[in-house]
């Protein structure tokens, strides 16, 4: 459970609570998720910006209109979009209503993992993110290098890090939006190959472009079982434990 954080759990609480029509104060919300209200004002205006969240102050609620139109179905899909979606079996109506119930006898704790404020770069992420539904090629400087006519297919968060996988001189790469500037988004439009994106949702690590090789990692008997319970590195396979415990690891 540590590779997921509990962002998940709060914005689903957060959009089930809006969907039946409460009006949330950041005040209350820092309190229960303990986390601070810059947080939760990234949450109202970043991650839920779609909603079109009607404000008064700093409380927040879904317009008349819009009331109802979220379902388990959302939810569900929801969790497919942040990754966590491995992290139960099955997502069904009654595990989702224990998860979004209330949080003081609730069973279970998702532990956060740290990722990068978007806050500064925000404004890059949403003209990559247009570009990239318009299928608009851009142009950035990345590395003191200028890329132009770069084809975005896909933005990816790998570990907590925000990268723009892309179409470059006919190779595809990723770059870390944060550290892009200079982009400009221009009028040509590309075509999508669906082989591109079958390689971007099937990689194992945001390296497209990189040169794969192999490690052999020997790991104590003290540690073996947190690589048995999930992969801890990309294309992770156990090919032998020692009878005293100990782990040899190809990744």
């Amino acid at each position: 459970m540590d590779r997921h954080d509990k962002l998940g759990y709060r914005l689903g609480v957060v959009l089930t609570r809006l969907n039946n029509g409460e009006c949330l104060s950041l005040a209350e919300l820092s309190a229960e998720f303990n986390v601070s209200e810059r947080t939760l004002y990234r949450d109202m205006h970043e991650r839920l910006a779609y909603l079109h969240l009607e404000r008064k102050g700093k409380n927040y609620y879904l317009a008349r209109g819009a009331l109802g139109q979220r379902s388990n179905t959302d939810l569900r899909r929801f969790t497919h979009i942040l990754g966590i979606n491995g992290l139960f079996p099955r997502w069904d109506d009654p595990l989702l209503t224990l998860l979004l119930g209330a949080t003081d006898n609730n069973p279970f704790l998702i532990k956060p993992r740290p990722f990068e404020n978007c806050a500064v770069f925000l404004s890059t992420l949403n003209a990559l993110a247009e570009a990239t539904q318009q299928s608009k090629t851009v142009s950035f400087t990345y590395k003191d290098k200028k890329h132009c006519d770069v084809e975005p297919y896909r933005l990816v968060s790998e570990r907590g890090i925000w990268y723009l996988a892309g179409v470059d001189n006919h190779l595809l790469k990723s770059f870390v939006v944060s550290g892009m500037s200079g982009l400009l988004v221009s009028q040509v439009v590309f075509t999508s190959q669906s082989n591109i994106h079958a390689r971007i949702e099937k990689a194992d690590s945001i390296w497209y472009g990189e040169e794969h090789f192999e490690v052999l990692l020997s790991v104590s008997p003290q540690v073996a079982h947190h690589f048995r319970c999930r992969a801890l590195y990309p294309q992770q396979e156990i090919i032998h434990t020692s009878p005293d415990g100990r782990m040899f690891v190809v990744a």
